[in-house]
């Protein structure tokens, strides 16, 4: 049976305390009590240590300080913790599902310089100091992916000008220690642990200074963005180059596709074990896809607590989870959302107004995909059996195929949405956007809940008073929506 850190130190206590009752000249229950609280406290480190200290360690120290501090963590957890104990933070150094991997940032460890005061002496036509703020995401479910800090000013929907995000940056004097002021601004922006973990320049270009963030799982937020500070995911940089809607700095998207590597981070495998020295084998983990599902903001605010739930059974992929793009989402939030009296054909394209929508924002790992084209061939008698168990579960919105005597063929059937045996090779199924008769929306299906993990969700604005914000009718070329 395996014990944890608090259990056998508890153990050890009472076999000491048995000894110093039965032995005389042996500590007593206080003395041994002290010496206990000592030993804890010299073990417990905080990362914000000294130049000296962080310049001289090596990775194998810095692994043994950063187990030394998740055990003393867990020690700690099983007692009453404090305010300032309350986030219990997950360590940098996590694992995936094997003992023998574990995540690290190569760019951090191995591109970066460390002395920056040296720099800015030696620099001092370098003035302005940009800060990439990030954090490891460590959920459990899913695998680690980094995200960055970017800043934005302003939004102003009244001339749909939307101000770039952008790393904060620092503006440099001479007399002034630019490692003081740049930790100084770290403490005004969190409470939490962070590191310096050094400077990245770019030859008569731009200096870039790096910080970590101790990572914090909670649930998500109601956010806005209206917030000046927002975490970004890398896809967001390379591929969309946006969050959400707020456009992305054209110097960090530039920044990202000369070094890839600073958006990435590896696993490392232990292959071969011979005289106490290991060999490694070095991959990078799969990138999040940044997907959305849209919803009225109620339901966004109780899957945010409860999480997702699947999708009927009548589902074009089969009872499991679905995806958009964030302009088709507002589809879901916005418009479908079909009542009683009316058909679904008239009302879900229909503006709903009793409520307004939610937009939610996930880490989707689609992992091994499989792609749908609509000239895909199927098996007619297949599609046919699903057809007639759809009308079993939604016998109004089918009711027009069970007038008829045969069988034809929809715009969009598929052969997957009737046997589901593609979640035996494939971990998502996925279909782009196509329009020959109705349209069909870009999806993503995951099979497996835990392969996509909630970063935010927000509000769509969609009566102002009296008046509606939206079309009454949905359309797809429409793009100013309000979000809160």
């Amino acid at each position: 049976m395996m014990f944890g850190g608090a259990i056998k130190k508890n153990i050890i206590r009472d076999i000491l305390k048995q000894e110093a009752t039965n032995v005389s000249g042996v500590n007593t229950t206080a003395e041994i009590d002290s010496k206990s609280s000592n030993d804890d406290h010299s073990v417990s480190r905080t990362d914000t240590s000294s130049d000296s200290e962080t310049e001289t360690e090596t990775e194998t120290a810095s692994e043994t300080e950063t187990a030394s501090e998740t055990a003393s963590e867990s020690e700690s957890a099983s007692e009453p913790a404090s305010e300032s104990e309350s986030d219990i933070c997950v360590a940098t150094l996590g694992t995936t599902n094997s003992q023998e991997q574990h995540h690290y940032y190569a760019f951090a460890d191995n591109e970066l310089e460390y002395q920056l005061d040296e720099f800015a002496e030696s620099h001092p036509d370098v003035k302005e100091y940009k800060l990439v703020i990030y954090q490891i995401n460590a959920n459990p479910n899913t695998p680690p992916f980094l995200e960055f800090l970017l800043y934005h000013s302003k939004i102003d929907h009244t001339d749909n000008h939307l101000s770039v995000c952008q790393f904060p940056y620092y503006q440099h004097h001479q007399k002034l220690h630019i490692r003081n002021e740049t930790d100084a601004i770290m403490n005004k922006l969190f409470t939490r642990k962070y590191r310096y973990k050094g400077y990245f320049y770019r030859e008569d270009q731009e200096c870039y200074v790096f910080y970590e963030v101790r990572y914090v799982n909670k649930h998500p937020e109601l956010l806005s963005l209206r917030d000046h500070w927002h975490w970004v995911t890398t896809p967001e940089i390379i591929y969309y180059q946006k969050y959400v809607n707020l456009p992305i700095d054209v110097g960090i998207v530039d920044l990202f596709h000369i070094y890839p590597t600073i958006g990435i981070l590896q696993s490392t495998t232990v292959v071969r074990e011979r005289r106490n020295r290991r060999a490694f084998a070095y991959t990078h983990i799969e990138l999040p896809t940044i997907l959305y599902y849209g919803s009225d903001i109620c339901y966004a605010e109780n899957t945010a607590r409860y999480g997702l739930k699947r999708e009927p059974i009548v589902s074009r992929y089969g009872p499991f989870y679905y995806f958009t793009t964030l302009e088709k989402s507002f589809y879901w939030a916005c418009y479908h959302f079909p009542t009683s009296h009316q058909t679904k054909d008239a009302d879900s394209k229909k503006i709903r107004k009793s409520v307004n929508g939610g937009i939610s924002r996930y880490a989707v790992f689609t992992k091994r995909m499989k792609t749908v084209f609509v000239d895909d061939d199927f098996d007619v008698d297949d599609v046919k059996k699903f057809v007639e168990r759809k009308n079993v579960f939604q016998p109004k919105i089918n009711e027009h195929r069970n007038n008829q005597e045969e069988y034809s063929s929809g715009d969009y059937d598929s052969v997957y949405s009737y046997g589901y045996e593609w979640t035996e090779n494939y971990d998502t199924i996925y279909n782009g956007y196509y329009h020959i008769n109705a349209p069909l929306l870009p999806v993503w299906c995951v099979c497996d809940h835990n392969n996509f993990t909630l970063l935010s969700y927000y509000e769509v604005k969609m009566v102002d008073g009296a008046s509606s914000l939206l079309p009454a009718l949905y359309d797809s070329e429409f793009t100013k929506y309000n979000i809160l």
